[in-house]
């Protein structure tokens, strides 16, 4: 089954499938992680209440975040600001992939995300990784919600792109 999942991790089923859900609160961290893959692309009710759940019960990882992007609702912001919280300050390691799944969910949320200016500022400020970093840039930038020091940092990213995005004009 754990093979199974792999190759729908990207796009989901052709259509939902509830086997998803039981297969999400799997014991084997293997098969959860990619059904949650999986189970991120469909929007139904149940994927968003994993995700509450899972948040509820101080669960959450970058999985749960995930949950969301296909389930947003107004107000979830709240939710993903008390995930990303209790992530500050630990190892890279466990970091990043919080870091990543809330950089993304800004590019698939579109529109809905223009309420998360300060999640795109954790992204900047808690990750070194250069992929998220320009997600949160391209929504802080969007929003024209980009601090002063934000700016003249991100003029000495690894990121061409980003320098380039936010160069001083004289």
């Amino acid at each position: 089954m754990n093979a199974s999942l792999c190759a729908f991790q990207r796009h989901g089923l052709p259509a939902f499938d509830a086997r998803l859900l039981e297969l999400s609160r799997s014991a084997e961290p293997h098969v959860r992680d990619r059904a949650r893959r999986v189970l991120a692309n469909h929007p139904c009710g149940a994927a968003r209440a994993l995700a509450v759940e899972e948040h509820l019960a101080s669960r959450a990882d970058e999985r749960t975040i995930d949950l969301f992007v296909a389930n947003w609702r107004a107000g979830d912001e709240a939710i993903l600001r008390s995930i990303a919280e209790s992530f500050r300050g630990r190892a890279l390691d466990e970091l990043h992939g919080v870091v990543f799944s809330l950089a993304s969910s800004f590019r698939a949320a579109g529109e809905r995300a223009a309420g998360c200016a300060d999640l795109a500022l954790f992204v900047w400020d808690e990750s070194p990784c250069s992929n998220c970093r320009v997600h949160a840039a391209e929504l802080l930038a969007a929003m024209g919600a980009v601090p002063d020091w934000v700016a003249r940092e991100a003029a000495h990213d690894a990121r061409t792109e980003i320098r380039a995005a936010f160069a001083r004009k004289p």
